[in-house]
């Protein structure tokens, strides 16, 4: 544990308040954490159904009036499954349909049907958020160690870097030995035991102010874990030698990997687990950097990114494995019902004491 360091606490019986009330499904939060898309389908008016945008920067959502409707429900185009791509930048959304592909922004509400068909750029537009993807990725990534970027980009996937961008969480792909000292010692460091040799599957956070490197993985989680499949994983778009190819331009790498799939379906998915690990059942970041969220069975648990002091904030109903921190970590975000006959519905459980 460092010296100076408090664990966060977290209240035994948590308050839980709804977000939305007309239902929410086809859920997709945006890359920067501040918003969440959903479809409602309304029962009572036609015009109320669509797509909506929760804003998670203001600290309740009575300051803002509540969700924001940004598009309207067309006949035929079954919003409820349809697949959806955050734009980087969580300004704009591609939303393709078996019948229509279309670009909207988010500022305001638009008629679907009113949209330019984009099948014929969807691949031009989808490049080039990859290109923005990746030159962010590189950014990041170079201020670890090179052996770090190394395990990253060629022995690993379900990558996430930390939101203060000092800690790695990933599951090593390859057997591996991390050397001693990769970067100087600091005063003052966690005193918790680390783990230097990667095993495969092993879920691990490396700390790269530190120099540490933490196995996360235990008895208690390794049936989370073997829940997702290897199609499900993410991977970074670049896994070749950061130092090699600082210079290089995209369409120069052949080691490039893309996001974009045979399918729509397929494309949407990675898409959003590059975004974030709750599009399939992996472990998240907290928003303060130092704490992992991660499903147990039925329980909604968080621990230090150390893999110690796992405490259980949530025990109850909640569907489709959602759950997301609100960005400044003051709730947690679930999708669930508790009436058979209500429809499925966003909640916020407070985490404050």
């Amino acid at each position: 544990m460092l010296p100076g360091f408090h664990a966060l606490l977290f209240p035994i019986a948590s308050s839980i308040t709804p977000l939305t009330f007309t239902g929410a499904t086809n859920i997709h939060p945006s890359p920067d954490g501040q918003k969440i898309l959903f479809f409602t389908k309304h029962a009572d008016s036609t015009l109320k159904s669509g797509f909506y945008i929760l804003d998670l920067n203001s600290n309740f959502l009575s300051l803002q009036g509540g969700p924001k409707q940004i598009s309207d429900n067309p006949d035929g185009w079954n919003l409820a499954t349809a697949n959806v791509i955050w734009s980087p930048d969580s300004n704009e959304l591609v939303i393709l349909t078996e019948n229509r592909e279309v670009l909207i922004g988010i500022d305001k509400k638009v008629n679907l049907s009113e949209q330019k068909d984009i099948s014929f750029q969807k691949t031009e537009i989808l490049s080039a958020w990859e290109k923005d993807i990746y030159l962010r990725e590189r950014q990041f990534l170079a201020k670890f160690p090179e052996e770090i970027q190394l395990i990253a980009t060629q022995a690993a996937c379900n990558i996430y870097i930390s939101p203060d961008k000092k800690r790695l969480l990933y599951t090593a792909t390859a057997a591996a030995t991390l050397a001693e000292n990769i970067v100087p010692p600091v005063p003052a460091t966690n005193t918790q035991p680390e783990e230097r040799q990667l095993e495969i599957d092993g879920i691990y956070v490396y700390d790269r102010e530190e120099d540490k490197n933490f196995r996360i993985t235990t008895a208690y989680l390794a049936t989370e874990a073997a829940t997702i499949t290897n199609q499900d994983s993410k991977y970074l778009l670049h896994y070749t030698d950061l130092a090699t190819s600082q210079s290089a331009s995209l369409a120069s790498l052949s080691t490039f990997n893309s996001l974009q799939a045979s399918s729509s379906a397929a494309t949407a998915m990675n898409f959003a687990n590059y975004y974030t690990g709750a599009r399939h059942n992996s472990m998240q970041w907290f928003p303060n950097s130092k704490n992992i969220l991660f499903i147990s069975g039925n329980k909604i648990q968080i621990m230090e990114y150390d893999g110690y002091n796992i405490n259980t904030v949530y025990s109850g109903p909640f569907a489709n494995n959602f759950i997301y921190p609100w960005p400044d970590g003051s709730k947690l975000i679930i999708q669930t019902s508790f009436s058979p006959d209500s429809p499925y519905n966003l909640y916020a459980i407070d985490l404050r004491k």
